[in-house]
């Protein structure tokens, strides 16, 4: 039964990102800047449930426990729009591997935050998995491609912008799948394509539906990726 009280509006700091083309009416993809959000941080945190906020205390970082609460009440604020109905009704529980879905399956969701930024995916149809990460040149990235990444990948990791780019991608894959993560991200290669990420499987892709992965636009200093799995996607 729908709930007397309206839903709380979608908050307008949540940028749409545009999407390659057939995926339109499929999937949505917003950035929030938690920057410019820090000042609803009580609204948000009231926004949350019981479990939700006690998993925000847990964090040792008062910057980590802003950015959880201000993407998750986000996402609840969205999702609650998407379906009408109210905020504290909406019941996200974890799965197996940790992915948050909805009890009742409603709508597929996925959520990244990095640095400054957050991404929020929402799909009708299809599973999803985001991910956005801050460039960070600093990071011994080459020596991470060769421990998580494919010949193939490491061929094409140059720099610290290629690297990224397919870390977003294989992070938002594996995401996508509800999969633990530890030996997922050495079971398949994202070599970028023409208008997406081609996925060779080595393992694990041929017993998973259908997965393409794009690469999203991005503030400076940031990459980020989609996931979608379907076999009917274009």
């Amino acid at each position: 039964m729908p709930s007397q009280t309206p839903p709380s509006p979608t908050p307008p700091n949540l940028q749409t990102i545009p999407l390659p083309a057939g995926l339109a009416g499929r999937v949505e993809v917003r950035l929030l800047d938690l920057a410019s959000a820090e000042a609803a941080l009580p609204l948000a945190l009231s926004l949350l449930s019981a479990a939700e906020r006690a998993r925000a205390r847990r964090y040792r970082h008062p910057v980590d426990t802003q950015s959880f609460a201000l993407t998750r009440a986000s996402l609840r604020q969205w999702l609650a729009t998407q379906l009408g109905q109210a905020t504290e009704r909406i019941d996200i529980i974890t799965g197996p591997h940790g992915k948050p879905r909805l009890a009742d399956g409603a709508l597929h969701f996925n959520v990244a935050h990095a640095g400054r930024y957050a991404l929020l995916a929402l799909s009708a149809t299809h599973e999803i998995g985001v991910d956005i990460e801050a460039i960070d040149h600093q990071r011994p990235w080459a020596d991470i491609a060769r421990q998580a990444f494919s010949a193939q990948e490491q061929a094409l990791s140059s720099d610290a912008e290629s690297f990224y780019r397919i870390w977003t991608a294989k992070e938002a894959v594996v995401k996508s799948w509800g999969s633990g993560i530890d030996d997922a991200l050495t079971s398949f290669s994202a070599i970028p394509a023409e208008g997406r990420l081609q996925l060779l499987a080595s393992t694990w892709l041929p017993q998973l539906p259908h997965t393409e992965a794009w690469s999203l636009p991005a503030p400076e200093g940031y990459a980020a990726a989609l996931a979608v799995l379907g076999d009917d996607l274009p």
